[in-house]
């Protein structure tokens, strides 16, 4: 649920700030969620390994964004994200990542053109593991009389690594996602990605294509609207050839289910699985890996 603020002029002038005009608009959005989940292959998915042990963990975060409006066709976001995973005896593992967003947009009469900007912090173990940053342009159109959706958007990514210098990268990735909606509440999305990356040690520089397709569905139980999420994602990483690795290739699939019912109208609770199955000539890469996790989620 999101609260709009309407700022009255006599109000802002207290405060010592101008006042908006009779088109602009400021809302703030915000949510904390936490949780509790069991992990049967602890893993580091930005290093493409993983512990071969199992563990369970708490997880907790809260997120919080402005938009501005300025006018009818424009439109700006601000937003903040905190968000931390606690292993109850691989604290090795122990995951922190705190994000910062922007973005801005323009409604053209046939597209809407946008730029965004996100920037993300990760801790490992309670040490400095990586940054992360991807800026972009995007453009998006409906078609069918507003029942499809269509979003295209071109990204620089740029990866680097505290301690594992040889991992830093570059990255550009093309993406596109397409929109059925059959009602407000249920919808099927299809994306396809095309990533190349350019690693400091060629061994970890690689090409991948990923198709992905997801699906929600709205349940009624308990005269509550709930709805179930279900995706797919499958990736095939073509590795740089090296003399130290002469030949590796990688098909990582990933399915996920998840289950929110609404306890009260900013209140929810979740229940969600996910499957990983990464197959990859390099042993140290070749795992599965299933979670299970319920949470509650209170936004404002």
């Amino acid at each position: 649920m999101r609260k709009s603020i309407v700022c009255s002029l006599s109000l802002l002038a207290a405060a010592g700030v101008a006042p908006l005009s009779a088109n602009e608009t400021l809302s703030f959005s915000g949510e904390v969620f936490g949780g509790y989940g069991y992990d049967d292959n602890v893993s580091v998915n930005e290093l493409e390994t993983s512990t071969r042990e199992g563990d369970s963990a708490w997880h907790y975060g809260a997120a919080g964004k402005a938009t501005f409006t300025p006018a009818k066709k424009w439109q700006f976001t601000a937003g903040a994200k905190h968000q931390a995973t606690r292993y109850q005896q691989q604290e090795d593992f122990d995951l922190a990542i705190t994000t910062l967003s922007a973005t801005g947009s323009y409604q053209a009469d046939g597209a809407k053109v946008g730029a965004h900007h996100y920037y993300a912090d990760a801790q490992l173990g309670d040490s400095g593991f990586m940054t992360y940053s991807q800026s972009g342009m995007s453009l998006g159109r409906g078609f069918a009389e507003g029942s499809g959706y269509w979003r295209t958007s071109l990204d620089h990514i740029n990866k680097t690594f505290d301690t594992l210098s040889e991992r830093d990268a570059t990255a550009k990735a093309l993406r596109t996602d397409a929109f059925w909606f059959f009602d407000a509440s249920q919808f099927i999305q299809l994306g396809v990605v095309l990533h190349d990356e350019d690693a400091e040690d060629e061994q970890f520089s690689y090409q991948s294509p990923t198709l992905s397709v997801a699906y929600q569905h709205p349940v009624s139980i308990f005269s509550k609207q709930a709805k179930i999420d279900v995706s797919y994602s499958y990736s095939h990483r073509q590795y740089t050839a090296t003399e130290l690795q002469p030949e590796r290739e990688d098909h990582r699939r990933k399915t996920e289910l998840t289950f929110t019912l609404p306890l009260a109208s900013s209140l929810d609770i979740s229940l969600a699985a996910s499957h990983g199955n990464y197959q990859s000539t390099n042993v140290s890469a070749d795992y599965q890996e299933t979670k299970t996790e319920l949470e509650m989620r209170w936004a404002f």
